[in-house]
């Protein structure tokens, strides 16, 4: 039995996404039997396990034996340790890394190791991962045409699709706050790397999320997701939730926290996120700040990302299953005050296959608008790179928060 489908008649005996914990029901046999299996596929035997101080835990995996490689898909795939010289190469030029002279950068990952050999993996239960499957196709659900009544809403940036173009790579540095939410919303900031067309979509995408139900929090998190509907059925999880993405590395999370939080009118945080296709192997390598190389999504999960990609996004998210939809970015969206609203600079793209990153070119830049969200002041600037802002109050599905 498929577990998404287990997932979703799940939902009418959980209350998953309430403010309280997911009690227990009695499963028939064949279900929890599926649910074991699959937690068993995630759950590897751990050379070292690690509990952090909120309660966390991380299996120390052997990268050989991490739950990715149980996909039908990668039966036969070969882990690439790293990323390959050229590519390496091209992480290292002033175009990929350009200096931020407005933002405080910031370090996130464990302070404890795995040993060499080893990958980080965090530990799941049954709760978290009917939580997490039944979240994610919710998402999925929706697209960045999404009407606000359908819960949600986005505020951003895209290049529009061309027939002639392809994008290879997507990148940006991303101010850091930590929005308020209740259970049942989420907000997000995120790069999104898409192609295909109805049916048949791919698509791999990075950022920071306040995500309690997911979460079990309302701390500001790392996340992945990866998703590709082939004739209508969905695969793809959040992190790691699902075999798919490789972790290569040994002391950062896919849910990692983030300890330094920006203030409106004060002090302002940001990190960088990049995903770029390895050409040497069709990989789509997820590239953090200190040029740390969290992993990959293997080019064999894909059907239409082989090549690059059709478009980019880069933007804030929003979900409420609420009357009231919760902020975005600092929660504020005041034009070109870059100190109280959200924004996104070094915005950044891959569109030769092989070459390094290169700033986003203007001409090909949309904006989206969804209700109570507003995205603006997209431009390149010394210092900045290309730059915009985003952000909200949120509102309920009549009134937007003055």
């Amino acid at each position: 039995m498929d577990l998404l489908r287990i997932v979703i008649g799940l939902v009418t005996f959980y209350q998953i996404l309430s403010g309280h914990a997911i009690n227990a029901i009695s499963l028939s046999k064949e279900e929890d039997a599926e649910l074991q299996r699959e937690l068993q596929a995630i759950n590897k035997p751990a050379v070292k396990t690690i509990t952090t101080k909120h309660g966390e835990i991380y299996d120390c995996v052997n990268i050989y034996k991490q739950p990715a490689l149980d996909h039908p898909l990668l039966k036969n795939h070969k882990v690439q340790m790293t990323p390959s010289s050229a590519l390496l190469r091209n992480l290292r030029s002033p175009s990929s890394n350009s200096p931020s002279s407005v933002i405080n950068p910031m370090k996130i990952g464990l302070k404890i190791r795995c040993p060499e050999g080893t990958v980080l993996i965090q530990r799941t239960s049954k709760e978290d991962l009917i939580r997490a499957r039944y979240i994610f196709r919710r998402q999925h659900a929706n697209d960045y045409s999404i009407k606000a009544s359908e819960g949600y809403e986005f505020a951003g940036i895209f290049l529009k699709p061309d027939t002639n173009k392809k994008y290879y790579g997507v990148g940006a540095t991303l101010n850091i706050y930590q929005p308020t939410v209740g259970s049942q919303q989420i907000s997000a900031a995120m790069i999104k790397l898409e192609s295909g067309g109805p049916g048949n979509v791919g698509s791999v995408q990075t950022g920071w999320m306040v995500n309690p139900d997911l979460y079990n929090d309302t701390r500001t998190r790392l996340f992945t997701m990866w998703s590709q509907v082939n004739n209508g059925r969905l695969s793809g999880c959040y992190n790691t939730y699902c075999p798919g993405f490789v972790v290569t590395s040994f002391d950062y999370a896919l849910n990692a926290y983030f300890n330094n939080i920006s203030e409106v009118n004060g002090k302002q945080y940001g990190y960088r996120f990049s995903i770029i296709q390895d050409q040497s192997t069709g990989n789509m390598w997820l590239i953090n700040e200190e040029s740390i190389k969290l992993g990959y999504w293997p080019k064999e999960l894909f059907s239409n990302l082989g090549n690059g990609a059709d478009t980019v996004f880069w933007g804030g998210m929003v979900y409420s299953n609420l009357p009231a939809s919760p902020p975005m970015g600092s929660g504020l969206f005041q034009n070109g005050r870059y100190d109280r609203t959200c924004f996104m600079q070094n915005v950044n793209v891959v569109t030769v296959a092989g070459a390094p990153f290169t700033t986003t070119d203007d001409a090909l830049v949309q904006y989206k608008n969804t209700r109570c969200y507003s995205a603006a002041d997209y431009s390149n600037v010394e210092g900045w790179g290309y730059r915009f802002l985003f952000g909200g109050k949120g509102g309920d599905f009549q009134h937007c928060v003055d």
